[in-house]
């Protein structure tokens, strides 16, 4: 499980936190829950996993898909098609709230407008989950520091609660979008085998990360790897943003020696600079196997180059 992701805000540098729960306020139009009108359908890409449906028909269809590049309980959400009009988005980010329910807790979140080959607008969503995590409903005292082993590569929010899961919902200044997805738990499990055959591909002991003594930790400041100096000239210029997700690779002296991005971006400027940021400034305590042996492994983040708003 991986339950401190790392996020930037590169035009005015700060760390992203994670965002916030609470209860969200019926919407004030909330039309019919809009039915399914195919069945989930899975791509195994190079670098992603993506779980994807439709729902509604003809000029109410909208596409939903649930898109995870690096293992744990986190991904990002793309809700496309005419409906998400009413929703009034912005490129620049948005406050909304999303929720599965109808038993988990609306969350807040931040999307951006963009779209989604003919479905348009789509509602961009960074980080998104299912629901509150086991471990955030503890009472922990400042400074604790959980107790491994570690498993960074599983989930943990439980199945059963992911089978009571009736509709997924996007809300924004009280309208809504509301999609009658069903239990959520085989379509996650589907989702989950996807992300474990491709950590398969990244060149670590798939196995000694189910049970790490010690995961990789950052010895220097997260916050001062990327700067605000790194934006892009040429994207500055024109308004251009990117939500950039990361795979550093650190061996066993805590050095990173490789990186790989996948990015919700059509620009390779970004990425490139991302990585190029990160393999310079990032240094790390390496993970420990299970008998507190260093090995390679991974740090997962993301990185959110924004414009102010």
């Amino acid at each position: 499980m991986i339950d401190r992701k790392t996020a930037f805000k590169a035009a005015a540098v700060m760390i992203i936190a994670s965002a916030a729960f609470s209860n969200g306020a019926s919407a004030k139009q909330d039309p019919a829950p809009l039915q399914p009108s195919s069945s989930w359908n899975l791509n195994y890409a190079e670098k992603n996993c993506r779980l994807m449906r439709t729902f509604g028909e003809g000029d109410d269809k909208v596409v939903f898909a649930i898109e995870q590049a690096l293992p744990g309980d986190h991904f990002s959400v793309i809700v496309a098609g005419r409906p998400l009009r009413s929703v009034y988005l912005k490129p620049t980010p948005e406050d909304v709230q999303i929720q599965f329910g109808p038993f988990e807790d609306a969350s807040d979140a931040t999307a951006v407008e963009g779209d989604l080959g003919e479905f348009k607008p789509a509602a961009i969503i960074s980080m998104a989950k299912l629901g509150t995590l086991p471990f955030e409903t503890e009472d922990r005292p400042d400074g604790y520091v959980a107790p491994g082993p570690f498993d960074i590569i599983g989930r943990t929010f439980p199945n059963d609660r992911a089978a009571q899961i009736e509709w997924f919902r996007i809300e924004r200044r009280r309208r809504a979008v509301t999609l009658a997805t069903g239990p959520m738990e085989k379509p996650v499990a589907a989702l989950q085998k996807c992300m474990e055959d491709l950590v398969s591909t990244w060149g670590i002991d798939v196995a000694a990360h189910r049970e790490l003594s010690r995961r990789v930790e950052p010895t220097n400041d997260p916050g001062n790897w990327i700067r605000s100096t790194d934006y892009p000239v040429s994207e500055l210029w024109k308004g251009g943003q990117a939500i950039i997700k990361f795979r550093l690779t650190v061996n066993e002296k805590g050095l990173p020696v490789d990186c790989d991005v996948s990015g919700l971006t059509d620009s390779a400027e970004f990425a490139e600079i991302s990585c190029d940021r990160l393999k310079k400034r990032a240094r790390f305590e390496p993970a420990l196997d299970v008998d507190g042996k260093p090995i390679a492994s991974v740090y997962l983040g993301t990185v959110r180059f924004q414009m102010p708003r």
